[in-house]
């Protein structure tokens, strides 16, 4: 299948805050590095042939390791920042109003939305027949094939949900962190001080504290290796978290509002509807098959 994933985030470049849904697709080809962090309401699924990738997911500096799924939420930042090259990889991208209704087990849809990144422990044979010939049936597009996509799809994130102890993986992750050089490593401690504390007032001055660098360099060091300057990626990780709230929970959403991070409700409203195309309300509508049940946005 000819391979269009970059070209379209090239295209989005200019507008990252509004990239809409990538939809049910496999994507193949070579990759190659990000020269900017985007978020999509999609679940993006990895799985590399050849070589080895670098992922700025969330917090987390993670290598993915050929021949092994991983699992993405679209909905927060991420990047592809190092390959070792030639990598040559297959991806999957679904919605996520989908992937809500196919009600996997909690604990490892609550691991994937926090954590932005789940992998499988070990290789699974087949894997690469598999979306290989999800490409071929949703090529053809007919209803019948695109169905079988889906279940075969719902079915294979059981079997990565159930590949073994859910609390036992959460502290041993298949990709692991990588520090990187000095540079990757700040940035890499940047988002992590910001995922610890975008719930709070937080400040570039404290962000570049966190990492004993002077506040215009960290700007320019974080800006450079993920594209977006630090108070784009504190107001994308609360927006991420949350739509993590209002698909995890019954939260009425002005708690939301506050609770991810957001100082007025005006500045909620005004970032999410720019980052999802949407009101938080009908954002939960769309991921609940019971549709919303709070008042408010």
């Amino acid at each position: 299948m000819k391979f269009r994933y970059h070209q379209v985030m090239a295209k989005a470049r200019k507008n990252l805050n509004t990239i809409p849904p990538l939809g049910l697709r496999v994507w193949s080809g070579r990759a190659g590095g990000m020269p900017v962090a985007h978020r999509h309401g999609d679940l993006e699924l990895n799985f590399i042939l050849s070589g080895r990738m670098t992922y700025l997911v969330g917090s987390s500096m993670v290598a993915l390791p050929p021949g092994r799924l991983c699992a993405i939420w679209g909905a927060a930042p991420h990047q592809m920042v190092r390959t070792d090259e030639p990598v040559r990889a297959l991806w999957v991208t679904v919605p996520l109003d989908e992937v809500m209704a196919w009600r996997l087990p909690e604990a490892w849809m609550g691991m994937l939305l926090k954590r932005g990144i789940v992998a499988d422990a070990k290789p699974m044979a087949g894997d690469e027949e598999l979306l290989q010939r999800w490409a071929g049936d949703l090529k053809r597009g007919d209803a019948a094939r695109r169905r079988i996509v889906q279940l075969e799809l719902e079915a294979r994130l059981r079997r990565m949900a159930l590949a073994g102890d859910v609390r036992r993986r959460s502290k041993s992750r298949a990709a692991t962190d990588d520090a990187g050089s000095p540079s990757s490593r700040a940035v890499r401690l940047m988002a992590g001080y910001i995922a610890a504390h975008f719930r709070q007032d937080v400040s570039v001055e404290q962000i570049a504290g966190h990492v004993g660098l002077h506040p215009n360099y960290a700007m320019s060091l974080f800006r450079k290796q993920t594209g977006l300057t630090l108070n784009q990626y504190l107001t994308r990780s609360r927006v991420a978290e949350a739509q993590r709230l209002l698909m995890s929970s019954r939260r009425p959403v002005l708690d939301i509002a506050y609770n991810s991070g957001f100082g007025s409700v005006s500045r909620f409203f005004e970032a999410f509807g720019r980052h999802v195309g949407c009101s938080p309300r009908r954002f939960r509508g769309r991921m609940s098959p019971s549709g919303p049940s709070e008042s408010g946005g």
